[in-house]
């Protein structure tokens, strides 16, 4: 190896080394904060490469001056141009990867809001459609026991009931036909669908049928709501994660031709 050969690897190329592992490092810690976007890092390590290789020449130009030059005491001169080009060179750094950062975010932002708006969507569709399958079936096992007038009061009781449990039902009146029993398992096969506990389908049984269930405590009630009896309102257990009727197994025809599946 000549001596020119030796005086370049020890004055460049292992310099060279090392700033290549220091810009590698600083453009992995710059990109930590910017999910390593690789424009983010190659902008970061070409910088930082570029920077460490002016300051190591600039070092270079001063030391010979210094120890060789005969006009060692005179001022040196350092070209301000390139410095500060250098300089403004770094500051694209935070420019350039803030934009792409900020479109991330707001197409994140933006995706977000369209699930939420879809998912409410889906929610009230689909708590319409129940109100809509629980209301029917009403008006399919009540329209031969009752009046018209009491009908329509009943089929604004289960509206209500669906949204509101715990509200004040308007008392109605069947024409005697149908049996406790039968508005027991009434008052289950709907607050079953509706996701509602034993006490509250009693007392909204019971409120809405006060002349039959006057001799009824809601204890008794609570306990016999879906009892295996003789009846002609029929228990319908609804199958799980689905609020249907089975419309031919209860002896009934679907009056809409729908489900709670879409």
């Amino acid at each position: 190896m000549n001596i020119k050969t030796t005086e370049f690897t020890q004055l460049w190329l292992m310099p060279g080394i090392a700033f290549l592992a220091i810009a590698s490092l600083v453009a992995y810690q710059i990109g930590t904060d910017f999910n390593h976007h690789w424009i983010v890092e190659s902008v970061a390590f070409f910088v930082v490469f570029t920077l460490l290789q002016f300051l190591y020449g600039l070092l270079q130009t001063i030391l010979s001056a210094i120890f060789f030059s005969k006009a060692s005491h005179l001022p040196i001169s350092i070209d301000k141009k390139s410095m500060s080009a250098v300089l403004q060179s770094i500051e694209p750094v935070t420019s350039n990867t803030t934009a792409p950062t900020n479109n991330i975010i707001s197409t994140c932002l933006h995706k977000s809001a369209s699930i939420q708006n879809e998912t409410q969507k889906k929610v009230e569709s689909d708590k319409q459609r129940r109100i809509q399958i629980l209301m029917e079936y009403a008006n399919v096992v009540l329209t031969n026991h009752m009046s018209e007038n009491q009908l329509e009061t009943m089929l604004r009781n289960v509206e209500l009931f669906a949204t509101l449990p715990k509200a004040d039902f308007t008392p109605a009146e069947t024409d005697g036909s149908l049996g406790t029993a039968d508005l027991r398992h009434f008052a289950w096969n709907i607050g079953k669908r509706l996701g509602y506990d034993r006490m509250t389908q009693a007392q909204f049984v019971k409120q809405c049928f006060p002349k039959e269930f006057m001799n009824c405590e809601l204890s008794t009630i609570v306990r016999n709501l879906s009892d295996e009896v003789a009846s002609i309102i029929k228990i319908d257990k609804p199958d799980e994660g689905n609020y249907d009727f089975h419309w031919k197994a209860i002896g009934l025809v679907n009056p809409l031709k729908i489900g709670s599946v879409v």
